[in-house]
């Protein structure tokens, strides 16, 4: 134990060399996309800057490498003291960013013995976190005021913070860092494409419904009315978007419904390169199925989407999908709420109006809906719908506040580190 302590603060205290590099630790594939328009962002004003970005699996890593093609990507299995101390001493940040919920005890502590500036960003504390806040208040006060600033989304997140006695002055406000993302996003993805909203229209005149859920039985209900839906719309293709730790299902599905062609991959970061996309979609395609199983390629696939539906659990956990779907002009429809079935008890207060988002009170209500939008001539048409008009909105507004306070704040940061 004695030797792990002198580590700790021989790697803490050992004088280095000052640098631009930027730390940035990460969870999921969600955490990593939202980074990716920030991180071009600060590239852009800070143009000497390094990054090292640490993600949790080979997934994720994969995701990361991908997006950030300059940046130097690593995966940490297991956190603990120790390792933290060496990674630290070895990134060597003038700043450390965490995302969300990676409040790792160890690396703001490591931080916080060698005096560098910790962000927590796009922090989001639903109800059952929020009171943990105040039931393990020993662990997370602390914690939480040993950080530099904390952005959160809402200010109901603000005040579950304020209320666990964490500094006030530390807390700003930005909203979803998803909706920062976003347009950024969506023309990386005409970029890739070499092609414009309009052009996929005139080049994909078959419908497409993407559908998401990571319940089995709700997946099972969707096919069905895949298969109803099919026998009007005789070129309808789906996009079922399991989950990752969902893919043996799709076996079983494709035993169940045997007169459905399904794609032999299932859709990962590997396979969303241009020239996969036009076979999946081009006039050659012959699938009726094809599984997708990492958030991330929502992006890519809601390009060439007609129709995009969630289960009630996937949209009472995130205001992301919506995010997405509304920025592409793409219909969205709230599946039906299954009785028999747990919801996620992790739900935080919507910010999107109820009456811009239509529910489907059943499976045969979410037909007829469907049926409703592709007897159109032209069902492929972008409208302003409220939704979209809302997310233009709350974009600018998160968009104005990054660049007005985190910006700023990182600047400040950086410059005084620096001067040390």
């Amino acid at each position: 134990m004695l030797k792990k302590i002198l580590f700790l603060v021989f790697c803490c205290y050992t004088s280095s060399v000052q640098t631009k590099n930027i730390w940035i630790h990460t969870g999921d594939a969600d955490d990593i996309v939202s980074m990716h328009a920030l991180v071009l962002k600060i590239q852009e004003l800070f143009p000497d800057t390094q990054y090292t970005i640490t993600t949790q699996s080979p997934e994720t890593h994969d995701i990361a490498s991908y997006l950030f093609p300059t940046a130097t990507v690593k995966t940490i299995y297991n956190e603990n003291l120790e390792s933290t101390a060496h990674t630290i001493n070895k990134i060597n940040p003038a700043l450390i960013i965490l995302t969300r919920h990676q409040l790792s005890p160890f690396i703001i502590l490591c931080a916080k013995l060698k005096n560098i500036p910790v962000f927590l960003i796009n922090a989001t504390y639903a109800s059952t976190t929020a009171r943990l806040l105040n039931t393990q208040a020993t662990l997370y006060e602390p914690l939480l005021n040993s950080l530099t600033r904390i952005f959160v989304q809402t200010n109901t997140d603000k005040k579950s913070l304020t209320e666990a006695r964490i500094v006030s002055s530390k807390i700003k406000t930005l909203g979803n860092l998803y909706a920062y993302n976003i347009y950024a996003k969506k023309q990386h993805v005409l970029d890739l494409l070499k092609t414009t909203e309009n052009e996929i229209g005139e080049k994909i005149n078959y419908p497409i419904i993407y559908m998401r859920s990571r319940n089995k039985h709700t997946i099972q209900n969707y096919i069905q009315a895949f298969c109803i839906l099919k026998q009007k719309f005789k070129k309808l293709k789906i996009i079922l978007d399991v989950g990752q730790n969902k893919t043996s299902w799709k076996q079983e599905f494709l035993n169940s419904n045997k007169k459905l062609k399904l794609f032999p991959e299932i859709l990962d970061i590997k396979t969303q390169d241009p020239t996969t996309i036009l076979d999946l979609f081009g006039s050659k395609s012959t699938c009726d199925i094809i599984f997708s199983h990492i958030n991330h390629t929502l992006f890519f696939w809601l390009a060439p989407t007609t129709i995009y539906i969630l289960d009630e659990d996937t949209y009472t956990q995130t205001e992301n999908h919506v995010i997405q779907a509304a920025t592409w002009q793409t219909p969205l429809i709230i599946g039906p709420k299954e009785k028999n079935l747990t919801h996620s008890h992790h739900k935080k207060k919507k910010q999107i109006p109820k009456n811009l988002v239509p529910r489907s009170k059943n499976f045969d209500n979410l037909c007829e809906i469907i049926t409703k939008i592709l007897s159109k001539k032209d069902f492929r048409k972008k409208t302003k719908e409220p939704l979209s008009e809302w997310t233009k909105k709350t974009i600018t507004k998160v968009t104005n506040g990054f660049d007005k306070f985190f910006i700023r704040d990182l600047k400040k940061n950086l410059d005084k580190k620096k001067n040390n």
